[in-house]
């Protein structure tokens, strides 16, 4: 049984898919422009707006805004009319994505830009490139001037979002210049099953049953060798990091310290 997408109060969604059986999805420049294509076309009419994109070879990231029956709806537009065009230009059969697409809710102006980073930064963590400046397949150019390497030279984003949770271009590109963690968005990590993922809902039932009297509201304020203890506790029966910060206000480091 699929698990239902969690939603967003901001309508902001962190989307990822990639190839079946993580297979090649973007051969050359001419695909991943039909893609881009195909991603413009749907979102225009759909009402969703791109905040931010990165496109590698067997998958792409997608930061988008828009109610989520408008995200379904374009993502399944783009990805179908790019599969049928993809197959037929490169001689392949049957399906072209795996599974449907993965949606990650973003709920504050700090992940955010935690997100936006993470999205440029995926060709950094993969080694294709120095920077994210280096990338020619993302939106870091739209926020930064500079060439665009790839030659594609459409305004996709809406970046007023973005850029208002940045403050200013030299806030993002410091903020840029950091390193991403390949952990900072575990809860959309592209090799982990969605249905293995939990609700929200579901995360505090199972949080409540395993920590008993301990109450979840109070859990950061307990010393810290029970903190520990709970929050590995609550690791270790599959709860996420990022679950378990907005079920109890810790911050993710002291979360992924625990039990280490």
């Amino acid at each position: 049984m699929t698990a239902p997408r969690r939603t967003s109060e901001w309508n902001i969604y962190h989307v990822i898919n990639r190839g079946d059986g993580k297979k090649v999805i973007f051969e050359d420049s001419e695909d991943n422009m039909c893609f881009l294509d195909k991603i413009q076309e749907a979102f225009e009419a759909c009402n969703v707006s791109l905040l931010s994109w990165c496109l590698m070879s067997n998958h792409f990231h997608l930061l988008v805004h828009g109610s989520m029956e408008a995200v379904s709806r374009a993502m399944q537009w783009a990805q179908g009319d790019y599969a049928k065009i993809f197959n037929a230009r490169h001689g392949h059969v049957g399906h072209v994505f795996q599974r449907r697409f993965k949606s990650e809710p973003v709920h504050s102006e700090a992940y955010l830009a935690t997100v936006v980073r993470y999205i440029h930064a995926n060709p950094v963590q993969a080694h294709l490139c120095a920077t994210c400046a280096d990338y020619p397949w993302s939106s870091y150019r739209e926020y930064v001037p500079g060439p665009m390497l790839s030659g594609y030279c459409k305004t996709l984003c809406a970046t007023g979002l973005v850029k208002s949770a940045f403050g200013s271009l030299a806030d993002f590109e410091q903020f840029h210049a950091q390193k991403s963690r390949p952990d900072e968005c575990m809860d959309i990590d592209a090799d982990r099953p969605e249905a293995t993922r939990m609700t929200d809902d579901e995360a505090r039932k199972r949080a409540e049953h395993l920590l008993g009297q301990v109450n979840l509201g109070n859990l950061a304020q307990l010393p810290k060798p029970e903190r520990d203890a709970a929050v590995a506790l609550l690791k270790a029966d599959g709860i996420s990091s990022r679950q378990i910060q907005r079920l109890t206000g810790i911050g993710l480091k002291l979360i992924r310290n625990a039990g280490t």
